[in-house]
């Protein structure tokens, strides 16, 4: 059990019986290390001492009681109040208790004081952004880390206390969180920078929750179009005429497209035999006239024709002999009835 004793060192009454006790009875015992809250800070997460207030609050120990504090139960007493992740990092090095005191304070300097001027310290907090593999939380607890630091090297203001400290560092924390956020969350979060941290919190994670929904969704439709895209890449290039040729143990394009009405048909239908894939002029076909259906004729010669500029049969308007004989009297168009009639 801890003794209690003052600043100066002077024994209390219960130490002095102790020690005044005969070694014949058995009674004297040796008084075990004493660790006075009033000397030894503690360092960690929670805590705002720094590396060398600590190291020297555990080796003015060894100066105040030198029989009860040797350099193993010192270096033991100084791993004791650590606390949080310094506590942590300690206890797993190889061989942590054979450290010197100095050795100790080394190692913490290195891991949890990154620097030692308040201007740098303050620009590397302010510029804290969130990285898109770093959760909520994470992301939280490094902004804290941070803000414990800068408060830590700040030069201290006239008349202030530890809840105006505190409140600060609460204030910096959540004004800085918020800042290193995505700009798309940021935007979401207009208007509730009054609101609890806690209930912030919570709405960022609905938020980043819905947004990454999203961002499957998309990446799922966008790979399906890809993959479209490619299928159709890959096959064969077809000719400029006639259908698409089908591959193996597919039904051929034509009869596809013929089950469904108003398919879109590829290639040019011929105006000879009616058939798709080439034109009039490539046709092998026997000549037909495309106004009678006769083999025995071609359509300018056609007898049923009707020309355009008399209204009469037997030619082309290209051929008509009202035409080139009055160039520019208009023809006094009748209909083919009249004209029988007459």
């Amino acid at each position: 059990m801890d003794q209690e004793l003052n600043v100066e060192g002077v024994e209390t009454p219960q130490l002095a019986a102790m020690t005044a006790a005969s070694p014949a009875q058995g009674a004297w015992l040796a008084p075990p290390a004493p660790t006075i809250q009033a000397h030894v800070r503690e360092f960690g997460e929670d805590h705002e001492t720094t590396v060398d207030d600590f190291i020297r609050s555990v080796a003015r120990l060894q100066h105040l009681y030198p029989s009860h504090y040797p350099e193993e139960q010192l270096i033991r007493t100084a791993i004791g109040h650590l606390s949080g992740e310094a506590y942590d990092h300690i206890v797993s090095l190889p061989g942590y208790e054979k450290l010197s005191l100095e050795e100790l304070g080394d190692i913490l300097r290195r891991q949890f004081e990154l620097g030692d001027d308040y201007d740098e310290a303050a620009e590397a907090f302010h510029s804290m952004k969130k990285s898109g593999s770093e959760t909520l939380q994470e992301f939280r607890v490094r902004i804290t880390k941070k803000a414990k630091l800068v408060m830590r090297l700040r030069p201290t203001e006239e008349g202030e206390n530890e809840a105006y400290r505190k409140k600060k560092l609460n204030r910096l924390i959540k004004t800085q969180f918020l800042r290193g956020l995505p700009d798309s969350v940021r935007k979401m979060l207009i208007g509730r920078e009054q609101d609890d941290f806690e209930s912030l919190i919570k709405i960022i994670e609905k938020y980043l929750k819905f947004e990454e929904k999203e961002k499957i969704q998309t990446n799922a439709v966008l790979l399906n179009m890809g993959q479209q895209m490619e299928k159709a890449h890959q096959q064969p290039a077809q000719g400029n005429f006639g259908p698409p040729r089908a591959h193996a143990g597919e039904q051929p394009a034509g009869q596809q497209q013929m089950k469904t009405r108003g398919g879109d048909r590829r290639g040019p239908r011929c105006f000879n035999c009616g058939r798709m894939g080439h034109v009039r002029a490539n046709c092998r076909a026997r000549r037909k006239c495309s106004y009678c259906g006769s083999e025995t004729h071609p359509v300018w010669q056609c007898d049923q024709i009707i020309c355009s500029k008399c209204m009469k049969t037997g030619h082309t308007p290209a051929k008509c002999e009202a035409q080139q004989q009055n160039p520019d009297q208009a023809a006094v168009v009748t209909s083919p009835k009249s004209k029988n009639e007459c």
